[in-house]
């Protein structure tokens, strides 16, 4: 039984991974910039205030 619960999680862990590339894909297909974008909020967020 507990194999079959491993199971079962795995294939919904693979389907949510899958889910997830293909809102990936999509997103880069409305917005193909969308990496420059990502970094630049990124850096921003990450450079000290006032220097």
């Amino acid at each position: 039984m507990q194999a079959f619960f491993h199971i079962l999680m795995v294939t919904y862990l693979v389907n949510q991974v899958k889910i997830l590339h293909q809102v990936r894909e999509e997103v880069h297909r409305l917005l193909p910039d969308a990496k420059v974008i990502l970094h630049g909020s990124r850096a921003r967020q990450c450079s000290p205030a006032g220097l």
